[in-house]
């Protein structure tokens, strides 16, 4: 076959081209601080980022749905918190009613003080988190869940009653897996069907002090220990779930760590390696560079001669 000027030319002038494509892409790495900047560049390992990008998303999200949770945990905690120290309140006034030695004048003055704490309860019973109540159940934005039906003195009943429902919302912190992190209101202080709801024992606790019977004011100071024993256990839920929550986002933390790590060594160039290639990368598109000058050099004297 016959080597043309021009065959030699196109072979020189492509080589040199090559290099310099090369050169390029690493001076561009160096640039951009990625190795890969489309799919061409590295398509298994564009695979391999995006596989892990995916995963990492949903790592996250699942982080956001268990600090969300636990602070919705730890809101309830708090509000039970105050109940029980309302309730503890109310016991320490029943013992003291239920003394002979106090005047019908105390125990007016302690019924008195049982109605605020009633209210107190009802007022922290009606939590609210970014306006949603965490005692209703799933009905966390119709109405507040603890409710008078009759507000009006001259009805007939000043009961308060319970107008949410008894369901869960859960949180998915794993594929698969959900926990509740929500306490409804019948769990913390008692439905209709409870002897012991928190509302009424403090209602019957104010009208027996009224009355002066002390038998029948020690007889609430076992209701009391009932509805804050109630309280206390859901104090407990509460704990173990905070805690595993805990867990999880310390877990979630930790794979995000990693999972960005694993990202960075597919997607990010190590920069003293590629340092070292574009020198050498340069060293060889100028060798490149010079071969070709020699070569087409004298192909271009014998076309002028």
């Amino acid at each position: 076959m016959r080597i043309t000027n021009n065959m030699v030319f196109d072979a020189t002038t492509r080589h040199a081209t090559g290099h310099l494509e090369k050169l390029f892409g690493l001076q561009h790495q160096l640039a951009t601080g990625k190795k890969i900047t489309r799919p061409s560049d590295d398509p298994t390992g564009t695979d391999r980022a995006m596989l892990l990008r995916g995963t990492l998303k949903q790592q996250e999200q699942y982080g956001v749905n268990i600090r969300d949770a636990s602070t919705w945990l730890n809101v309830t905690d708090g509000a039970l918190d105050e109940a029980h120290s309302v309730l503890n309140r109310a016991r320490e006034l029943a013992v003291r009613g239920a003394n002979d030695t106090q005047t019908s004048a105390e125990r007016r003055a302690m019924a008195e003080e049982i109605v605020q704490l009633r209210e107190q309860l009802q007022v922290i019973s009606n939590t609210e988190m970014n306006g949603r109540f965490i005692f209703g159940g799933t009905m966390t934005i119709e109405q507040p869940p603890f409710t008078m039906p009759y507000p009006d003195p001259a009805l007939p009943t000043s009961e308060i009653v319970y107008t949410g429902n008894d369901a869960s919302m859960d949180v998915e912190v794993v594929p698969g897996v959900t926990l509740p992190f929500n306490t409804t209101g019948a769990d913390a202080f008692g439905d209709a069907a409870d002897p012991d709801r928190v509302f009424s024992v403090l209602k019957d606790l104010e009208d027996v002090m009224r009355s002066g019977d002390t038998d029948q004011i020690s007889t609430q100071i076992g209701r009391l220990d009932v509805a804050m024993g109630r309280v206390n256990t859901e104090r407990a839920v509460l704990g173990s779930r905070i805690n595993r929550l805990d867990m999880l986002d310390t877990r979630y933390a930790d794979a995000a760590i990693d999972y960005k790590e694993r990202l960075s060594e597919t997607e990010e160039p190590e920069f003293a390696d590629v340092v070292s290639q574009v020198m050498q990368q340069e060293s060889v598109y100028q060798a490149s560079l010079a071969a070709s000058a020699r070569i087409i050099q004298p192909s271009l004297l014998q076309f002028l001669r």
